[in-house]
């Protein structure tokens, strides 16, 4: 017990010590989470991605008939073919995975199509919403083909996302006033 008056010395010294590197260590950058991928359901994904479909082409149909620029309505007449295509495949597929399609624009989109029915710059009004669009279903896609249960559902939106990519990033070239 010679060194029993070392003890509270001891605990002294690392106190002070924790009091000094606590707050150093606290100050450090702590590197940012990466953000888990949003999960969503086969029924979820079927039904948001049926109405995103929709209107795309409801929207580039409405553009053919109201745009004024010769590029918008190039646009709208990808719009019409890729989406088409697109919502024929999610029919097939979730039909094989015995998930109902919806026929009608979910309560969003129909406000967006609605919207841009009475917009006065048409042609600016049209990139907007398909920007809007695209970075909804870009988000949609990239969830469910890592999260969805069905296989073919989630091939379907593995193949299918990289030619949202290339819309989305093709309207934010164009979107806005020019």
């Amino acid at each position: 017990m010679t060194h029993a008056y070392l003890r509270p010395l001891r605990l002294i010294a690392l106190a002070a010590l924790a009091a000094i590197a606590l707050p150093a260590a606290a100050r450090q950058p702590v590197p940012a989470a990466q953000p888990a991928p949003k999960t969503v359901t086969d029924a979820e994904f079927v039904a948001k991605a049926a109405s995103g479909g929709l209107f795309e082409v409801k929207s580039s149909k409405l553009a053919l008939e109201k745009a004024t620029k010769a590029e918008c309505k190039t646009f709208a007449e990808m719009m019409v073919k890729d989406h088409t295509k697109a919502n024929d495949e999610l029919k097939a597929v979730a039909g094989k995975a015995g998930i109902p399609v919806p026929a009608d624009l979910a309560p969003h989109h129909q406000k967006m199509l609605d919207d841009l029915k009475a917009a006065r710059d048409f042609d600016a009004a049209y990139a907007n919403a398909q920007l809007k669009a695209h970075e909804e279903a870009v988000a949609l896609f990239t969830a469910a083909s890592v999260s969805v249960k069905d296989t073919g559902l989630r091939a379907f939106a593995a193949k299918t996302l990289p030619t949202l990519k290339v819309h989305l990033e093709h309207v934010k070239k164009h979107a806005g006033p020019k």
